[in-house]
Protein backbone atom coordinates (compact mmCIF):
# COMPACT_ATOMS: atom_id res chain seq x y z
CA UNK A 1 0.00 0.00 0.00
CA UNK A 2 2.79 2.44 0.85
CA UNK A 3 4.48 1.59 -2.47
CA UNK A 4 1.27 2.47 -4.35
CA UNK A 5 1.06 5.75 -2.45
CA UNK A 6 4.69 6.51 -3.25
CA UNK A 7 4.22 5.78 -6.95
CA UNK A 8 1.16 8.02 -7.06
CA UNK A 9 3.12 10.82 -5.35
CA UNK A 10 5.77 10.82 -8.08
CA UNK A 11 3.60 13.08 -10.24
CA UNK A 12 2.89 15.59 -7.50
CA UNK A 13 4.79 18.41 -5.85
CA UNK A 14 8.19 18.92 -7.39
CA UNK A 15 7.12 17.35 -10.68
CA UNK A 16 4.35 19.94 -10.97
CA UNK A 17 6.84 22.77 -10.48
CA UNK A 18 5.73 23.54 -6.94
CA UNK A 19 8.13 24.91 -4.34
CA UNK A 20 8.28 23.45 -0.84
CA UNK A 21 7.10 25.84 1.87
CA UNK A 22 7.61 23.71 4.97
CA UNK A 23 7.75 20.21 6.35
CA UNK A 24 4.61 19.39 8.28
CA UNK A 25 5.61 15.95 9.61
CA UNK A 26 8.06 13.09 9.32
CA UNK A 27 6.75 9.58 8.68
CA UNK A 28 8.67 6.32 8.94
CA UNK A 29 7.49 2.98 7.58
CA UNK A 30 7.63 0.00 9.94
CA UNK A 31 8.10 -2.29 6.95
CA UNK A 32 11.13 -0.32 5.77
CA UNK A 33 12.61 1.31 8.86
CA UNK A 34 15.46 2.90 6.95
CA UNK A 35 13.04 4.76 4.66
CA UNK A 36 11.74 8.09 5.92
CA UNK A 37 9.21 10.42 4.31
CA UNK A 38 8.36 14.07 4.82
CA UNK A 39 4.88 15.51 4.53
CA UNK A 40 5.59 18.72 2.63
CA UNK A 41 3.28 21.72 2.27
CA UNK A 42 3.67 23.59 -1.00
CA UNK A 43 3.90 27.37 -1.38
CA UNK A 44 0.75 29.02 -2.66
CA UNK A 45 -1.50 26.00 -1.99
CA UNK A 46 -3.07 24.15 0.90
CA UNK A 47 -1.85 20.86 -0.59
CA UNK A 48 0.61 18.48 1.00
CA UNK A 49 2.45 15.49 -0.45
CA UNK A 50 4.35 12.57 0.99
CA UNK A 51 7.91 12.87 -0.33
CA UNK A 52 10.82 10.49 0.35
CA UNK A 53 13.39 12.16 2.61
CA UNK A 54 16.15 11.31 0.14
CA UNK A 55 14.35 13.36 -2.53
CA UNK A 56 13.58 16.26 -0.18
CA UNK A 57 17.18 16.38 1.03
CA UNK A 58 18.25 17.13 -2.53
CA UNK A 59 15.31 19.14 -3.89
CA UNK A 60 14.63 21.40 -0.87
CA UNK A 61 17.61 21.05 1.45
CA UNK A 62 17.10 24.46 3.08
CA UNK A 63 13.52 23.54 4.04
CA UNK A 64 14.81 20.29 5.58
CA UNK A 65 17.50 22.18 7.50
CA UNK A 66 14.94 24.73 8.75
CA UNK A 67 12.69 21.91 9.95
CA UNK A 68 15.42 20.31 12.02
CA UNK A 69 16.74 23.65 13.33
CA UNK A 70 13.26 24.61 14.54
CA UNK A 71 13.18 21.47 16.68
CA UNK A 72 16.61 21.84 18.29
CA UNK A 73 16.58 22.27 22.01
CA UNK A 74 19.55 23.25 24.14
CA UNK A 75 19.92 21.92 27.64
Amino acid sequence: MLQESFERQLIYGFDRGLEAEKIVAIIGDAGAPKEMFFVIKWKGTDETDLIPAAVANVRCSQVVIQYYQSRLTWQ
